[in-house]
């Protein structure tokens, strides 16, 4: 798969990519930026499918379920939350 061209286009207001994933069952690929927000792109379009403002800080990391229903972003605001990709809901913070 392709990281999305206009990846770079779309997230500038945003701060640098700091970590993406893709996800293992669907066309999707996650990322965290530096201003705090996760975003999901459909990588057979190239389009943004999803974003939201999900940390204080930055999201240092994304990693989806193994069944890729799931996605966790970890900040650098020291939280954890886990995200129910149906619709980009919080399920849970740690």
């Amino acid at each position: 798969m392709l990281v999305p061209r206009n990846l770079v286009l779309e997230n500038e207001d945003d701060g640098p990519v700091l970590s993406l994933a893709f996800s293992p069952e669907d066309p999707l690929l996650a990322t965290g930026d530096a201003h705090g927000h996760l975003k999901l792109w459909n990588v057979l379009t190239g389009q943004l499918s999803d974003s939201s403002r999900c940390h204080d800080r930055a999201v240092w990391s994304v990693a989806f379920s193994p069944d890729g229903r799931m996605l966790a972003s970890g900040g650098l605001d020291g939280e954890i939350h886990l995200w129910e990709l149906n619709d980009l809901r919080l399920r849970k913070s740690i």
